[in-house]
């Protein structure tokens, strides 16, 4: 964070890049994306202005690498949970950050500074130090990408965020089905509901003591694939 603006600094440069992606994660509530494209045979990124913290996209260079699916007009991407970060074109790795402590520290270290996860706040000097010995840039190769199709690495990505959106869609509903037997439940016993019998109790209670534990495992679920999905 810059005078109000979400920078990107890739540490090391990125070839070849065809798509920036940004995806902001925000429990409970669904995954929201952005995306910046450059025509064949791609573009090299290292440093980019994304957003503003006031809301919309930064001034665009003029280059190449322009907005083609802009977050939504009323999303405000400071209230997000995590932001994931990867390129499509080249062979990279992925990146994920956690909002609220950007937002939080960022005041507290220079301009040159940037976050990079669990690595914490790191200027070029310590990314030259440290690159390949403790963590990787996104750009810079792993051991294993030599036997790998470099296309595949976003579709993969891709893949992994409709998942993790298609999970925490059936948690919504499983617990919105929660809610709703659970309110049968109360309004038969407090008698709003007219059940002179108490099948409603029974059903309702019976039905939520179902899908309980399926909502845990939903959700376990949805954890797990955020976790693993860089």
């Amino acid at each position: 964070m810059d005078d109000g603006t979400l920078k990107l600094w890739t540490g090391t440069p990125c070839s070849g890049v065809t798509a920036v992606t940004l995806i902001f994660e925000t429990a409970g509530q669904g995954d929201q994306d952005q995306v910046w494209r450059a025509p064949k045979p791609g573009v090299t990124v290292e440093r980019m202005d994304l957003l503003k913290t006031a809301g919309g996209s930064a001034p665009d260079t003029g280059g190449p690498l322009q907005v083609q699916k802009p977050l939504p007009t009323d999303f405000d991407w400071t209230k997000a949970t995590s932001i994931v970060f990867y390129v499509s074109g080249p062979t990279a790795n992925g990146a994920r950050e956690d909002v609220a402590q950007l937002l939080r520290e960022s005041p507290n270290h220079p301009s040159d500074s940037y976050l990079f996860g669990q690595q914490g706040w790191m200027n070029e000097a310590d990314v030259q130090r440290e690159n390949k010995k403790s963590f990787l840039t996104v750009c810079t190769p792993t051991r294993t990408e030599g036997t790998m199709n470099q296309p595949d690495r976003p579709r993969e990505g891709a893949l992994r965020v409709a998942l993790r959106r298609v999970v925490l869609g059936a948690f919504a509903l499983t617990a919105t089905a929660m809610a709703l037997f659970l309110g049968e439940a109360l309004l038969s016993a407090t008698g709003i509901y007219f059940d002179p019998h108490g099948y409603g109790v029974i059903v309702g209670i019976l039905f939520a003591a179902i899908l309980t534990p399926i909502a845990l495992a939903l959700w376990l679920l949805y954890q797990s694939l955020r976790r693993r999905s860089i």
